[in-house]
């Protein structure tokens, strides 16, 4: 699952930093920790020019989260940019200036329905 993502309609993306994210607004975060998984609730622009979506950013095999919430850049909930360090990094920084840093096998971006 590491670095593979299935969006949208059978759409394949190679990679995590070809994610849609860039201005999707963050929501609720929530770990499971027997089952070692990190689910993101966001609003995901698919499309330009439409709508955001409601979507579920789930990391699975996670070892290691820190979501710090200190706004160094001001209050945001939207996401700025997102990064992949090889071999199990993935970054999402927020526009309050706020990184959040997640040690996983992998990721997968799906629309969600009650979110």
């Amino acid at each position: 699952m590491n670095g593979k993502i299935v969006i949208e309609e059978d759409c394949m993306l190679e990679n995590f930093e070809e994610l849609p994210l860039h201005d999707s607004s963050l929501g609720r975060i929530d770990l499971d920790w027997a089952a070692r998984t990190l689910r993101i609730e966001l609003t995901v622009f698919y499309k330009r020019d439409a709508d955001a979506v409601p979507s579920m950013l789930t990391f699975s095999g996670v070892q290691y989260v820190s979501i710090p919430h200190r706004d160094p850049w001001g209050p945001s909930v939207f996401v700025n940019r997102k990064t992949f360090t090889p071999p199990d990094l993935y970054r999402i920084e927020v526009q309050s200036g706020d990184t959040i840093e997640i040690h996983a096998n992998g990721f997968k971006l799906v629309r969600a329905e009650g979110v």
